[in-house]
């Protein structure tokens, strides 16, 4: 399972005798999170085939319900319903054997698109594994929407009660078992999408057989209670819209409150007017010259080194940790001596918080924790003095500099080439560039899933028109004019689109809340808050309706309205 595969931890692999074996992502942290990130997009592309899925199911429902009478004149003749159901499977792996062929064309065409989009220049081959996974993909979902139609239409209640009961324990299992690590989080959120869009036909019977809400006129309630008329070919496409809608919906709101996060982090790291770099080389003969043309200049000297705590392989930064210094960290006072402040990841995988101590030598006590935003591996910040006890060779390679006017700026770059100095907007623009063009790939990922979704409703609303090709033409000889059907249409749509948004909305919630608080610990090991912002929240559902009413109100394709014209006759 490429991209999926990389949150599966192999443990207990290798057994050396007098050796203690890790894996490498525990050794070099920018594997674990190169790792981490192909994870969350395979999660991503997956939960747009489920999508796929739930559309080809939603088509094999209607062609079934269609070939049902005929297919039951064969079986009084003698065709055994078994042979029946499997011409109809395979008639559907040959669709699934067209698409697979176009997606196999347009996929890599998509990829170089992504890629540009996040890492301009690039132009990823493609692999072998990737053709593989889509062709089984393709195929496979194409069987399997077609077996389940099959299966639907004889499965008893109890069993599909049994299904919901299975998926809400994989749900709580996985959220509540952190062993289960970055596959548990995520089975857990798939299982959640199943359970938002398997629930959509038992709501609408009980809709049907209660009181289905219809105020106004006989063709505006008409409009509103066809949908509940008809679960099985309205259910699954409003639940794969609104399973696309709950997605956006869940990543934006992840996004957003990273992108939040992130930002405060930066006006709060970035504190200084002027960053400098230099490199492997000590910035001391640097440094000297600044003080000595700027004697009003503060200047920070920073250092950082690879350093094995323990069992723990971690980056150490140290530097003189004044009052002002600690706060950029979150720390109210000055950090002292034999005190640490610890990354959350580093935090995490220690079991300490603060007021502990770290079970390191020499011993520290954790004085506070900080979100390690962009992080790959763990760090731990220290004093100057603690670094020295910790048998550090201390040595600085940064610099902030503040209170410096730009002609001396411009003298020190000159006099020391190496040096590399960088504006704290030049920084923040840069680091939140970066952020926005790391993230694209998920927004366009989730647009993708609404646009299958969109395919799908149009699907199913086209299905309930040719349900009701009969009543249409006796309202049309009752006198019932055109703009009159088409009200009804539109009242059918929107009510497919309320339904829609009313199952999205908490569905997008509650995956927002699993995205922030369980996927993002476990795959990067900082959580996030979760504040749901209305814009993250309004358009998705803006779009849910705005796709159900536009997709309602298309015209008829050719041979569909001449089967209803048929049927009407």
């Amino acid at each position: 399972m490429p991209g999926s595969s990389a949150g599966i931890e192999v443990q207990g692999a290798w057994r050396v005798d007098g050796w203690q074996v890790r894996p490498v992502a525990e050794e070099l942290p920018v594997v674990g999170f190169a790792r981490s990130v192909l994870f969350n997009l395979g999660a991503l592309g997956t939960l747009t085939l489920v999508v796929a899925w739930f559309l080809i199911h939603q088509v094999a429902v209607v062609w079934y319900r269609q070939r049902h009478p005929l297919m039951e004149r064969l079986h009084a003749i003698g065709v055994s319903r078994g042979v029946l159901r499997r011409d109809f499977v395979l008639a559907f792996a040959l669709v699934g054997v067209v698409a697979t062929a176009t997606g196999l064309l347009v996929g890599p065409l998509l990829a170089n698109l992504l890629t540009q989009v996040s890492v301009p220049g690039e132009n990823p081959p493609l692999a072998g594994w990737a053709v593989i996974k889509g062709a089984v993909s393709g195929v496979g979902v194409s069987l399997l929407g077609a077996w389940m139609a099959c299966r639907d239409a004889a499965s008893r209640p109890s069993l599909r009660w049994l299904g919901l009961a299975a998926l809400l324990l994989v749900l709580l299992a996985g959220l509540l078992v952190e062993r289960s690590g970055l596959l548990g989080a995520f089975l857990a959120v798939l299982a959640l999408c199943l359970l938002g869009v398997l629930v959509v036909r038992p709501l609408l019977g009980r809709l049907r057989r209660g009181r289905i809400p219809g105020a106004g006129s006989l063709l505006s309630r008409i409009g509103t209670r066809e949908v509940a008329w008809y679960p099985a070919e309205s259910s699954v496409a409003i639940g794969a819209l609104a399973l696309a809608v709950g997605a956006s919906m869940g990543v934006g709101i992840m996004v957003d409150n990273f992108r939040n996060d992130f930002t405060q982090m930066l006006d709060q790291r970035l504190a200084h007017e002027t960053f400098v770099t230099a490199g492997a080389r000590d910035v001391l003969p640097a440094y000297r010259w600044l003080l000595s043309a700027a004697p009003q200049a503060k200047v920070q000297r920073y250092g950082r080194v690879r350093h094995r705590l323990g069992r723990w392989s971690l980056e150490v930064g140290y530097t003189r940790f004044t009052r002002s210094e600690a706060a950029r960290y979150g720390l109210e006072r000055a950090l002292e001596d034999g005190e640490a402040l610890v990354s959350e990841r580093l935090a995490r995988a220690m079991a300490v918080q603060p007021g502990d101590t770290m079970p390191t030598s020499p011993p520290l006590r954790v004085a506070g924790v900080f979100p390690g935003f962009g992080e790959p591996g763990m760090r731990v910040l220290v004093s100057n003095e603690t670094a020295r006890r910790m048998g550090i060779a201390v040595t600085f390679d940064r610099m902030s500099v503040s209170n410096v006017s730009e002609e001396i700026l411009d003298q020190w770059v000159t006099e020391f080439e190496w040096l590399q100095i960088q504006s704290r907007a030049q920084m923040r623009s840069l680091a939140l560039d970066i952020f926005d063009r790391t993230f694209a790939i998920t927004r366009v990922l989730t647009l993708l899933s609404l646009l299958v979704a969109a395919v799908g409703m149009y699907n199913a609303l086209l299905a309930l028109r040719l349900n009701q090709s009969r009543s249409e033409h006796l309202l049309q000889a009752l006198g019932v004019t055109g703009g009159e059907r088409r009200a009804v249409a539109l009242r059918r749509a929107a009510m497919v689109g309320v339904s829609a948004m009313a199952l999205a909305l908490p569905l997008g919630l509650g995956m927002a809340w699993m995205l922030c608080r369980v996927v993002n610990p476990r795959a990067f090991g900082w959580s996030l808050d979760y504040a749901p912002a209305a814009a993250e929240i309004l358009l998705p559902l803006g779009l849910a309706f705005g796709v159900a009413l536009v997709t309602g109100l298309l015209p008829m394709p050719r041979g569909e309205r001449q089967m209803a014209e048929v049927e009407g006759v």
